[in-house]
């Protein structure tokens, strides 16, 4: 729901007065009263006002620009609603996901081990980790004047740590 009134126009409106907002597909401005607002926001969260008529909720699918790479592509209007963010890929998607990350590593201990050893072992040599310049894909480590890569598997690409549907979805990658 994109809301064009404030919330002192919300709180001092009564009940049937219209409010103004802005509808996700065409853009035009719309009017819905403040108790059929309030309904929403409190006891039905999972319905929306993000439409301005049945004609723009049933469009088939919006041209979007994906978060990670800015390329256009269509998505259907009830995922739009669903997502903060629009990628046109699951690879897209796990790139801004990885640099987004608010808990855990990105890199696993050995992976920082490793890189602290070559750096003292071999101080001129230039040592690329986690890049996606030599094959377009991340290689955990990329040494590139030795045309040499590693790439390094946890125990959770060998055991079900996570259950067997993962450990499948793993071993596939």
């Amino acid at each position: 729901m994109i809301t064009l009134y404030t919330e002192e126009e919300f709180t001092n409106s009564k009940s049937r007065s219209l409010l103004p907002l802005r509808c996700k597909y065409c853009k035009q401005v719309f009017y819905r009263p403040k108790n059929v607002i309030q309904k929403v926001l409190v006891n039905q969260p999972h319905k929306t006002l993000d439409f301005c008529s049945r004609k723009c909720s049933r469009i088939k699918s919006i041209e979007v620009v994906c978060t990670t790479c800015n390329k256009n592509f269509l998505k259907q209007p009830c995922n739009i609603v669903k997502d903060k963010h629009n990628f046109c890929s699951r690879s897209c998607a796990g790139i801004y996901n990885n640099a987004h990350k608010t808990k855990g590593t990105s890199r696993s201990k050995l992976e920082k081990w490793i890189e602290e050893q070559l750096t003292l072992l071999y101080p001129s040599l230039e040592v690329h980790y986690n890049k996606t310049d030599a094959i377009n894909g991340e290689l955990d480590i990329y040494i590139p004047s030795l045309k040499l890569a590693f790439e390094l598997n946890g125990i959770f690409h060998y055991e079900p740590i996570y259950g067997e549907q993962q450990l499948k979805k793993n071993t596939q990658e």
